[in-house]
C-alpha cells in the first residue's frame, strides 16, 4: 500500500506531499564510474526502486564527481532501509551496501556527513527486502569506493502523479 500525505486545507486540488531521499554519490574523478552501475533503494518488506549512474545529475567538486538523484519514501515504515551501489560487472568486489538512518515516518533533514559503505555484499537487496540475512562479504571497505550523503526532504509531487508513477528503473 502506498499513500503520501494527502494535503487538506491549503491545497484544494489533493496534491500529493511526499518525502523524498536526496542522495549524492562522491567518487575521485581517477575512478572514472562506469554510468551503468545500478543504483537501489531497498527497504524491508516493501522493495526497491531503482536507477542508473547515468540517470543522475553529475558535477565536478574539487578533484572528486558527485552524483545527485532522488527516490521516494513514501509511506515505508520500514526498519530498514539501504542505498545499495552494484557494479555493473559481476566480476568486480560485490555492492557497496548503505544503511540509511531514516525515521519510520520521514522527516524533513539536511544532508548527513560523508560515509563511506557499511558493508560490501552480494544480493544485499534481496536479503534486505525479504528480512533475509544479508551475506556480507567484507567490512574491510577499499579505498576507491563511493561515499554518500543524503537528506529527505518534503516535496509536492503535484496531481498528475499517482503511485503507479515510481521511479522503478530510469535510463
Amino acid at each position: 500500500m502506498f499513500a503520501c500525505i494527502l494535503c487538506s486545507g491549503c491545497h484544494t486540488n489533493g496534491d500529493d506531499i511526499c518525502p523524498m531521499l536526496i542522495f549524492e554519490l562522491r567518487t575521485p574523478q581517477a575512478q572514472k564510474p562506469d554510468p551503468k552501475t545500478r543504483i537501489d533503494l531497498a527497504v524491508e518488506g516493501q522493495g526497491s526502486s531503482g536507477t542508473f549512474l547515468s540517470a543522475c545529475t553529475q558535477r565536478v567538486e574539487g578533484a572528486s564527481f558527485v552524483f545527485q538523484r532522488d527516490f521516494v519514501l513514501g509511506d515505508e515504515r520500514s526498519r530498514m532501509r539501504a542505498l545499495i551501489v552494484s557494479p555493473y560487472l559481476p566480476t568486480q568486489a560485490g555492492e557497496q551496501v548503505f544503511l540509511l538512518a531514516i525515521a519510520r515516518n520521514p522527516k524533513p533533514r539536511g544532508f548527513t556527513e560523508w560515509q563511506h559503505p557499511n558493508y560490501m555484499a552480494k544480493d544485499a537487496g534481496w536479503a534486505i527486502m525479504y528480512d533475509k540475512k544479508v551475506d556480507i562479504i567484507s567490512t574491510n571497505i577499499p579505498p576507491d569506493s563511493f561515499e554518500l550523503r543524503y537528506k529527505v526532504e518534503m516535496q509536492n509531487l503535484g496531481p498528475e502523479w499517482n503511485p503507479s508513477m515510481r521511479r522503478k528503473d530510469s535510463k
